[in-house]
């Protein structure tokens, strides 16, 4: 990855802990404002601003642009059980809408099964 151009939070970390409500149940939603700087050929997500480091959701993360529209989505559970964080990943085709634009968009992370929830950081890095 090339050095970031600048890099936005999506999502604040919050550590595991027992869920309480009843499955789906969106224990994080983070609206934010994001104007993507010219010159920006790479959108990656990372659990880092740097765009070094591996990321995770217990369950799902889900990427929204202010209309709603489902812009990137992942289930972070494995077959065999628990949670299989991704590493830096490139978001750049799912996010190009954004590209030259200026909005809102939310990230939301859900438990899906109702045992336990939590997340890392999740960071927007352009480069």
């Amino acid at each position: 990855m090339g050095t970031n151009i600048a890099a936005l939070q999506l999502c604040v970390g919050l550590p595991a802990m027992t869920s309480v409500q009843l499955p789906p149940f969106q224990f994080q939603d983070s609206k934010v404002f994001i104007e993507i700087p010219a010159g920006v050929n790479t959108i990656t997500l990372s659990g880092s601003n740097d765009g070094t480091e591996s990321f995770s959701v217990d369950d799902q993360l889900t990427i929204t642009d202010a209309y709603d529209n489902v812009l990137y989505q992942h289930d972070f559970r494995r077959s065999t059980g628990g949670i299989q964080p991704l590493p830096p990943t490139n978001v750049t085709e799912a996010l190009k809408s954004l590209v030259g634009n200026k909005g809102y968009v939310t990230g939301s992370c859900v438990d899906l099964q109702g045992n336990s929830m939590g997340c890392s950081a999740i960071w927007l890095c352009f480069s």
